[in-house]
């Protein structure tokens, strides 16, 4: 993520969290994470006009969570 910034030149910090130590299971439960859980908290925030975008360099395993943890907050994503 830091090599991805560095060749976009953002100098802003910005915040890489660890994901979910798992996939989701056939149960379709969310598995906590520091990952998933800033997610809910940042598109709470969110708007409109000023929606989260949401860069993955991975797996969506943490999305998927933040989804299952609050589903209001898609429209804002």
């Amino acid at each position: 993520v830091h090599e991805l910034l560095a060749c976009m030149r953002w100098e802003k910090p910005l915040p890489v969290m660890e994901g979910a130590a798992g996939r989701i299971g056939p149960d379709h439960l969310p598995i906590e994470s520091p990952a998933s859980q800033f997610l809910v908290e940042e598109a709470r925030r969110a708007t409109a006009e000023k929606p989260l975008v949401v860069a993955c360099g991975g797996g969506l395993t943490d999305v998927a969570n933040a989804l299952l943890l609050d589903p209001a907050i898609a429209p804002k994503m």
